[in-house]
């Protein structure tokens, strides 16, 4: 049995549902929409993620494509073993993963870096380290009135 950890905020921040965030505090990569998956693969195994106090199944993993801001042009990665959880509100980036590719996190210069360059830009949303943005379109707020 795999068990992985991710952390969660007590409030969700849907303006990211689409988004890529970096997260320093897991060591998985969440992905929240199937149709984005190149290959999906359903896992047999009892795998869970813990994410605050919830501890969610992990059914299926697959790989995924996004494209990303580097210095001189747009470049894509592909995630691979990143699982599909779609009660997510974001999807998640594993920092932890990166490092292990030798990729590390300039917080000041707010960037990825890879051999001492540039590897693509980092950017702030909604309160999240963004590596890749994708504003929602058709947002409906459903209000109930007492």
């Amino acid at each position: 049995m795999s068990v992985y950890t991710i952390s969660i905020s007590a409030t969700s921040n849907y303006y990211l549902r689409d988004s890529f965030i970096l997260d320093s505090n897991t060591n998985i990569h969440v992905y929240n929409n199937r149709t984005r998956f190149q290959s999906f693969k359903f896992i047999s195994d009892d795998e869970f993620l813990y994410a605050g106090n919830i501890t969610v199944s992990i059914k299926d993993f697959g790989s995924v494509t996004i494209t990303i801001q580097a210095p001189e042009e747009s470049r894509q990665i592909i995630f691979t073993k990143i699982i599909f959880i779609s009660s997510f509100h974001t999807n998640v980036a594993s920092l932890d993963y990166f490092i292990t590719k030798d990729i590390h996190w300039d917080t000041k210069q707010n960037k990825l870096t890879y051999e001492d360059r540039t590897f693509c830009a980092v950017q702030r949303q909604n309160n999240q380290w963004v590596l890749k943005y994708n504003e929602l379109k058709n947002i409906i707020f459903l209000t109930r009135s007492a």
